[in-house]
C-alpha cells in the first residue's frame, strides 16, 4: 500500500534585499523520500533584472557544497500560480563526488541530498526599480510502500 503523508515544510525562505547572497540551513530529520522545491518571485521591474537560484547539498566528509538544482533564470515576476518546481531525493550516502559544483540553468543534477545541511544561493543581475521579493520553500512527502 502506498503511504502518502501531507507535505511537510523543510525550508521556507523569503529574500527581499535584491542583494546576491546565500543561506545555509539544516533540515529537521523526518521520514520522507521525496523533496520538492518551489520558487516564485515578485517585483521584477527595472533594467534587465534576473535571478539565478541554486539549491546545494553539503558533503558531510569534506564540507564541500554541490549543486542539486539550478532553477531556470527568472527574468520577470513568477507567481504562485506559475511557480518553478524541482524534486530531488532525501539525504543518503553517495559514493563518488561530482566533478563540478556548477550546473546549467533549468537543471536538476540527479545528486541526492548528501546531508541535512542545505544551502540556497541567489544571484541577482541587472538593476531593479524596487527590491524584488523571492520565495523559496522545500516540502517533503513520504511515499514508501508499507
Amino acid at each position: 500500500m502506498l503511504r502518502q503523508n501531507y507535505p511537510q515544510t523543510l525550508i521556507a525562505i523569503t529574500e527581499a534585499t535584491g542583494v546576491t547572497g546565500s543561506l545555509v540551513t539544516t533540515i529537521t530529520p523526518t521520514d520522507w523520500n521525496v523533496a520538492v522545491g518551489k520558487l516564485y518571485a515578485t517585483g521584477f521591474t527595472g533594467t534587465s533584472p534576473t535571478l539565478d537560484l541554486y539549491v546545494q547539498t553539503q558533503d558531510p566528509t569534506t564540507g564541500t557544497f554541490f549543486d542539486v538544482v539550478h532553477y531556470a533564470q527568472i527574468t520577470g515576476t513568477i507567481t504562485e500560480q506559475n511557480a518553478l518546481f524541482a524534486s530531488f531525493g532525501k539525504p543518503q550516502l553517495y559514493i563518488g563526488a561530482p566533478e563540478s559544483s556548477h550546473i546549467s540553468a533549468g537543471t536538476v543534477s540527479g545528486l541526492p541530498l548528501l546531508s541535512r545541511t542545505v544551502k540556497v544561493v541567489y544571484t541577482y543581475g541587472g538593476t531593479f526599480a524596487t527590491n524584488p521579493t523571492v520565495y523559496f520553500t522545500m516540502g517533503a512527502v513520504d511515499q514508501d510502500y508499507k
